[in-house]
């Protein structure tokens, strides 16, 4: 009691009367501000999601790494909460969810996508008999039920599933309406289904990402105790008082009620969509409706993904040693050994490997302790679970990321060929493949790993990947990167082409031309098989040249993919009058303005430049018109390293000279 009587006692002291009777408005106005008050700055962009990460860039005459496209972890800005379980914002996000299936319920409620999405993609894995619902929130018609597929009009739409397995939907685009994706469970037991998707990012943009609300900020209720405690003292002292106090209640009252009626998700009053029927709305509250329940899911995330686990269960990795401990690494390949039977056990034990394999300084730790053998054993002993050889073939690849002091005790531990079975044993996990994919870019990055892969039949493997997964971006990316790091050497090259690589690699390009990660992968992945003759032909023939000018158009910011294109073209050696005709030079020129301090580009573009301006008239007249030497000789003037003056002085030796200023046009 002391301190309340000694909060009382400063109350008596203050001067005047107390702001009851005279300041119900102002005590509104103040809780109203304390309450919704709220930061409208746009959340930071975070890094990639994920933990694999890429050696640096080799020289024009090695595989060369194209860097991934950063996509933001987002979060919502300072003063808002989340309250959705995915938050839809201006930079674009992917991200990964577990969902229970309950048997035989049809409409389980997964979420909700806003209108404003742009380029949005959905794949959901499963091994119950369940199948993928979407429907349009707004008018309650159907989008996507049992397989078939009835797009929205004015929409491009691209579906494929593997029945019993996966479905992949992507919205190319901005998405019109909202959507709500749900999952028809037909079979009698309960199941398990992965969802992941990505976007691009909202059209238009706002400032306060989607999924996030105004939070309740410390001073309102200071100021509201401060207050109601004044209101609350006169009112002893001065019954008269007692009317202003009631006004004050209703004024708390009545904001209250304004601020916990709003609805937490996007703004459509809470409503579920008419195609989901009645049984939905009882049966699949939405997050925000059920997050103060008692058996409500809570999220469990890792730098991988975000599952959902029942509060109830136990995450995962409960029984491994505490994280950040000294002796953390040798006591997780100490408790998977003595635990080898526990899928369990090994399934925790190869995340928080994966996590820690980024790190450098544990890459070397995990292997002189068995973590590389212990996860190669993991995965030959549990050879049916799915995510058990996802995060084993994670983890592998992690360890052989810029690693190329332990590449041959990691190949001596078979590795590589756990990832190949990984990959033959679940042909249709797209995570699997995924996965895989990733794990044999990193160690085709060196010579050993090359040569395991091939005995491995692991182009093979990766070529089948893309081919039954051809809408989805990341293995598209993984696979497309493997195939041009393995087409370094002739060998590997002959047998990439032999299996129809080049299509495929056509094929996966064309497939999603707005993934700007694909395509530049496609497109070394093209100017490494283009290396020998035969397989430029290939190429040429199948006019892979205009995929790579496609490429450059669709995608003019990225940098990387500029450079990486020219460089394509600059190895397929067209012949100037075809490269005029698709409307290169002027792309050259383009790249060239637009990253005018990437010394890298400009010295290839350079390069391109020296080999187009030895064609006709009509070549010359085109970079007559378009002003390429202005370009070039900004180049040489810009930048001190030899190999983009040599390059920059030959090209303006053979292109015809323009006036002063330059243009893309």
């Amino acid at each position: 009691l002391k301190p309340w009587l000694k909060r009382r006692r400063m109350l008596v002291l203050v001067e005047g009367p107390p702001p009851c009777a005279h300041h119900v408005s102002a005590l509104q106005a103040l809780v109203l501000m304390g309450i919704c008050s709220g930061s409208s700055e746009r959340p930071e962009n975070g890094s990639q999601p994920g933990n694999r990460t890429h050696p640096e860039n080799e020289s024009f005459q090695q595989p060369t790494r194209p860097p991934e496209v950063t996509i933001a972890e987002l979060q919502c800005p300072m003063g808002y909460y989340q309250t959705d379980n995915i938050i839809y914002g201006c930079p674009g996000a992917q991200g990964t969810q577990v969902v229970r299936l309950h048997p035989q319920k049809s409409h389980e409620y997964i979420f909700e996508v806003p209108a404003g999405v742009m380029n949005y993609s959905l794949h959901v894995s499963t091994l119950s008999n369940a199948t993928v619902r979407v429907g349009d929130k707004s008018a309650g018609a159907t989008i996507l039920q049992s397989g078939q597929l009835h797009p929205l009009p004015n929409t491009s739409f691209a579906y494929s599933r593997t029945a019993g397995v996966e479905e992949a939907l992507l919205i190319i685009g901005r998405l019109p309406v909202s959507i709500v994706v749900a999952m028809d469970n037909a079979g009698g037991e309960n199941g398990i289904a992965e969802v992941r998707y990505r976007f691009d990012g909202m059209s238009p943009c706002h400032s306060v990402p989607t999924g996030c609300m105004a939070t309740l900020r410390i001073w309102g209720p200071l100021v509201l105790l401060v207050l109601l405690g004044a209101c609350i003292y006169q009112v002893r002292f001065a019954p008269q008082a007692r009317q202003a106090l009631a006004g004050v209640l209703a004024a708390v009252s009545s904001v209250v009620g304004q601020v916990s009626s709003r609805h937490s998700g996007h703004g459509q009053e809470g409503e579920k969509a008419g195609f989901l029927d009645s049984s939905l709305a009882a049966e699949s509250p939405q997050v925000a409706a059920a997050m103060g329940k008692d058996d409500n899911c809570m999220s469990y995330c890792s730098l991988r993904s975000c599952e959902l686990f029942s509060s109830r269960e136990a995450a995962p990795g409960a029984s491994l040693p505490r994280q950040g401990q000294s002796d953390e690494v040798e006591e997780i390949v100490r408790r998977m050994r003595e635990a080898k039977e526990d899928r369990g056990l090994q399934q925790a034990g190869l995340m928080r490997l994966e996590d820690l394999a980024v790190k450098p300084d544990m890459k070397r730790r995990i292997l002189d302790c068995g973590g590389t053998s212990a996860a190669v054993d993991a995965m030959a002993r549990h050879p049916d679970s799915s995510l058990l050889q996802e995060h084993g073939c994670a983890m592998l690849g992690n360890q052989a990321s810029q690693a190329k002091v332990q590449q041959r005790a990691l190949l001596e531990t078979g590795a590589v060929q756990a990832v190949t079975k990984s990959m033959r044993d679940h042909p249709d996990s797209a995570k699997v493949q995924e996965t895989a994919c990733w794990a044999l870019r990193e160690f085709a990055t060196f010579r050993q790993g090359r040569d395991h892969i091939l005995e491995q039949e692991g182009i093979e493997r990766v070529l089948r990947a893309l081919q039954d997964h051809a809408l989805t971006a990341a293995i598209l990316e993984h696979g497309c990167l493997a195939l041009a790091y393995l087409a370094h050497e002739p060998k590997h090259r002959k047998v990439i082409a032999r299996e129809g690589g080049i299509t495929t690699v056509l094929t996966s390009m064309r497939n999603v031309p707005h993934v700007g990660a694909v395509q530049e992968a496609g497109c070394l992945a093209l100017r490494n098989l283009s290396c020998s003759t035969e397989h430029k032909a290939t190429v040429l023939e199948l006019h892979g040249d205009d995929d790579i000018l496609q490429a450059m158009r669709t995608h003019p910011p990225l940098a990387s993919l500029q450079e990486t294109a020219l460089d394509a073209l600059l190895v397929l050696s067209l012949k100037p009058e075809r490269l005029v005709d698709g409307g290169a030079v002027k792309l050259i020129v383009r790249a060239m303005e637009c990253h005018a301090d990437v010394e890298d580009l400009q010295q290839t573009a350079c390069k391109l430049l020296v080999h187009v301006g030895c064609g006709g008239a009509k070549v010359r007249a085109e970079l007559t018109r378009l002003r390429a030497s202005y370009f070039a000789r900004r180049a040489k003037a810009r930048f001190t390293s030899p190999g983009v003056k040599a390059a920059a002085g030959k090209a303006l030796e053979v292109l015809p000279q323009g006036g002063d200023e330059g243009s893309s046009e």
